[in-house]
């Protein structure tokens, strides 16, 4: 039976199911699941783990008797200030359930991107109980990350191209309207460029780009 209201025997802790011997079979499928899931209580100033799979704790790079009885939002690593978590603890106060995308970071300090699930279970007792479901999505987000950043920016300089160029713009007039103050626009030029590429051919004059890049990006 689940007794989710004395943190302090949480090791025993397991899902309530009915007494028709499924008790095992349910845990071992959450064993055996390569997703993170965790069951955590929710208290007045707490909301503490008393289930972790082996799936969130190999995730989280700490094992069960460092997890269990601790608070799951500080095993994650996730900023109080996370927009996605805070869409969450109010949908928690609400009783009901939600997902969003946060930023965590593992025991190790490494950052990762979460899609975070959180859905409340049956009141088996006078705590509130939830499950959470992590989906580490972090090579996708860095995938997206990489592709607006061909997308925004040079590949030979790395620099913001014209496109980044236009969306900067368009926002600065826009800000500046709205404000009533002005702003300026620098235009940058190589005097003698077409002649490097002419008399030392274009791989120098690629090596030349490269190189102011590099100052403007330093100063």
């Amino acid at each position: 039976m689940l007794n989710i209201s004395e943190p302090n025997r949480i090791e025993s802790a397991v899902l309530r199911v009915d007494a028709l011997g499924e008790r095992d079979f349910y845990r071992d499928v959450l064993e055996r699941l390569d997703t993170p899931v965790f069951l955590f209580g929710r208290g007045h100033d707490r909301q503490w783990l008393f289930y972790a799979n082996p799936a969130f704790q190999r995730w989280s790079g700490c094992g069960a008797a460092t997890l269990l009885g601790g608070d799951w939002r500080t095993h994650c690593r996730i900023s109080a200030d996370d927009p996605g978590l805070a869409r969450l603890q109010s949908c928690l106060r609400d009783g009901r359930g939600g997902q969003a995308i946060v930023h965590a970071r593992l025991f190790s300090g490494a950052p990762r991107w979460v899609e975070l699930h959180l859905s409340p279970l049956p009141a088996h007792s006078r705590s509130e109980c939830f499950v959470g479901q992590l989906h580490d999505i972090t090579a996708e987000a860095q995938e997206r990350e990489n592709l607006r950043r061909q997308v925004l920016h040079d590949s030979l300089t790395g620099l913001p191209n014209r496109r980044l160029l236009q969306i900067r713009l368009e926002q600065a007039i826009t800000c500046a309207g709205e404000r009533g103050t002005p702003f300026a626009l620098v235009f940058l030029d190589l005097d003698r460029f077409k002649q490097v590429n002419d008399t030392i051919g274009h791989e120098a004059a690629d090596r030349l780009l490269g190189a102011v890049a590099r100052r403007l990006r330093h100063n």
